[in-house]
């Protein structure tokens, strides 16, 4: 009997101590960010993205680091649609982005395309935020 309970108690402990991955359930907040471009080959960074403190629109928000250039980066981004997040024309030390986002529906990632003009090269680039 005392062994029935030291293996109960012992599979409560086990299954108390799992833990559920934790699901998103909004884009907003840290990402890892996979990038792809043939100028600069693949780059691995975080990433935040937060709402738009500049604005009213709760559809507007911000990205820092975007492009792996520093936390004090912001570029802006509006939710366009559902599931869809457009740059919105930003300049950030002389560097343009243009492009858009995809947001998976159960916000397990964000594909990018975008090209960067830095007044010498306009490259495109790929990359998911995971």
């Amino acid at each position: 009997m005392n062994k029935l309970f030291l293996i109960l108690g012992i599979i409560l402990l086990l299954s108390s101590s799992c833990k559920d991955d934790e699901k998103r359930t909004s884009f907003m907040g840290s990402w890892n960010c996979e990038e792809h471009s043939d100028e600069l080959g693949t780059r691995l960074y975080q990433t935040n993205i937060l709402r738009n403190p500049y604005t009213q629109n709760e559809h507007d928000y911000v990205i820092n680091n975007f492009h792996n250039l520093g936390s004090d980066t912001e570029v802006f981004v509006t939710e366009e649609e559902s599931g869809k997040l457009t740059i919105t024309g930003t300049s950030y030390n002389g560097i343009a982005f243009v492009g858009y986002g995809v947001i998976a529906d159960d916000f397990s990632n964000i594909k990018w395309q975008y090209q960067v003009n830095d007044g010498l090269s306009n490259p495109w680039v790929t990359s998911t935020y995971y």
